[in-house]
């Protein structure tokens, strides 16, 4: 998140795979190679964290499901079942 912007960028996409191919199919969020507890704390004023999968190496329905868990573990979403 660009320092610039501060405390105007409220939602932010957040998405995890291998990051060295660009066509290369995502992953849950917490399971790849980004570091996402560094990339969330660069704002802390963003108040959404929207999981975005363009394509999936998994079935798209669990890595939702996964990256819930995972943000929540970080503080970042409600922990409770859906």
């Amino acid at each position: 998140v660009d320092a610039e912007l501060g405390d105007r960028v409220r939602f932010l996409h957040v998405k995890d795979g291998p990051a060295d191919d660009p066509g290369a199919p995502m992953v849950a969020v917490g399971a790849g190679v980004v570091d996402i507890p560094a990339i969330l704390r660069a704002n802390p004023a963003v108040e959404w964290h929207l999981v975005e999968l363009d394509r999936c190496a998994t079935d798209m329905y669990e890595a939702v499901a996964e990256s819930r868990k995972y943000l929540a573990t970080l503080g970042l979403t409600a922990d409770r079942s859906w």
